[in-house]
């Protein structure tokens, strides 16, 4: 059966809503869009393909792009790679010589950009220094309203598990909970800056006074009805395309758990209680997570 323009279309607005609805705006829904070859795939669908729910679409979509951020991170080149590449030679071989006309070249370009990361800056140190809980997600202020009960509970056993294990274990790094600033800006494009309810964070030289500089090696977001618009879409990908390894997304009301990892290309797990009733994290086995007690005011 011929699909007609009109009802590609009609679908594809459906998309843009739902977007929309997420977080995206005007102009990154087409950004995102062209980065997974759905529209190409769009020219393909068969009939029944146009009576899936749109949200299975997005989804799609948001995976689609978090699996090639991470991907990307990959295959990200080491500052060695990097020099060889461009100089010819082994990062040791490098002399003084060979930098200095290729280094004043590279800043031309640099101070071309100079207004607008200074304005990028400015706009990070503005939202830092807030006392109330603050995040830039994809240049957009969000703040968030008091947490729930159930909120904090998932919270406090997550991270109160993870500290003992790291104590018990003599694991190098720190654990941190929500409003520790997460200066992703610095890590990838975009201005970013975000407060992960649950951090564990292992390259120590990266963390400050004024929060984490560096990459984290696990996050946890514990979820809401307000936040799963930025919590799946936006932080999902930028947690892919900085390298975090393991990334979970807590739901209490559907006790849920949405586990992301960087060695899978971020392909979701769902583990949903009492189903599965322990979940151990990826990075470090051994550490088992009672669901029961992260959900335990859902039982109440």
């Amino acid at each position: 059966m011929i699909i007609t323009k009109e009802k590609k279309n009609a679908y594809l607005a459906k998309v843009y809503n739902e977007m929309e609805r997420r977080g995206f705006t005007t102009e990154e829904i087409p950004v995102v869009i062209s980065m997974t070859g759905f529209l190409s795939a769009l020219e393909e669908y068969p009939e029944e393909q146009f009576h899936y729910d749109v949200s299975d679409a997005v989804d799609e979509i948001l995976v689609t792009t978090a699996k090639k951020a991470a991907e990307n991170y990959l295959k990200k080149p080491t500052t060695s790679q990097m020099f060889e590449s461009f100089y010819g030679k082994s990062f040791e071989e490098i002399t003084q010589e060979d930098i200095g006309p290729a280094f004043i070249s590279k800043q031309n370009d640099f101070f071309d950009d100079a207004a607008k990361e200074n304005s990028a800056e400015s706009i990070i140190c503005d939202v830092a220094k807030r006392e109330d809980h603050a995040e830039l997600i994809n240049g957009k202020l969000v703040v968030s309203d008091k947490t729930s009960v159930s909120h904090h509970d998932a919270v406090f056993e997550i991270a109160s598990a993870l500290k003992d294990f790291v104590a018990a274990n003599s694991c190098t790094g720190e654990v941190f909970t929500q409003n520790i600033a997460l200066y992703c800006n610095e890590l990838c494009d975009g201005e970013n800056l975000f407060l992960p309810d649950v951090m564990f964070v292992n390259d120590e030289n990266s963390i400050q006074d004024d929060g984490v500089h560096g990459v984290p090696v696990f996050v946890v977001e514990v979820t809401s009805e307000i936040s799963k618009k930025y919590d799946f879409a936006w932080k999902m990908v930028t947690y892919a395309e900085i390298g975090v390894k393991e990334y979970w997304i807590v739901d209490p009301p559907r006790k849920e758990v949405t586990r992301y990892l960087l060695k899978n290309e971020y392909v979701p797990e769902i583990f949903t209680y009492p189903n599965v009733k322990v979940l151990a994290l990826d990075i470090f086995p051994s550490l088992e997570l009672d669901l029961s007690r992260v959900f335990k005011w859902m039982e109440c």
